[in-house]
């Protein structure tokens, strides 16, 4: 897979209703060999890896943001699609960018998946 380095790269970890998986922005499955290039971690660590357990099992939509090696990630449970406990949704985007801006992005990026969620997804620190 070739990425087009000129726009931020976008990925979503969830369910489009066949499972757990990364996805690009048009919501291709992706496996490890089409992660871009420099990509920090395995698919393994998007799945629930920037999630607490309570936080798996929390309320939908409190989001944890995390900086980390030029990318900025954006977690939450989400039970839209797949009702079970550990259900989320994980987007990664290489850049820094804050909540807002991150938040805007992803429903962007992701419109078919964002507009789902029949939940406010917040800033889990605020809550």
């Amino acid at each position: 897979m070739a990425w087009n380095n000129a726009l931020p790269l976008a990925i979503y970890f969830g369910t489009t209703g066949d499972g757990h998986q990364a996805h690009d922005a048009q919501l291709r499955k992706l496996a490890e060999r089409d992660m871009p290039p420099r990509f920090p971690w395995t698919i393994g660590k998007l799945d629930g890896g920037f999630l607490t357990r309570p936080a798996l099992h929390g309320t939908e939509g409190e989001a944890r943001l995390t900086h980390t090696h030029g990318w900025t990630v954006l977690a939450f449970a989400d039970r839209s699609v797949d009702h079970r406990p550990n259900s989320h949704s994980t987007y990664v985007i290489n850049g820094t960018y804050d909540f807002a801006q991150m938040k805007a992005m992803c429903s962007m990026w992701f419109p078919e998946v964002w507009k789902r969620y029949r939940f406010e997804v917040v800033d889990a620190r605020t809550v």
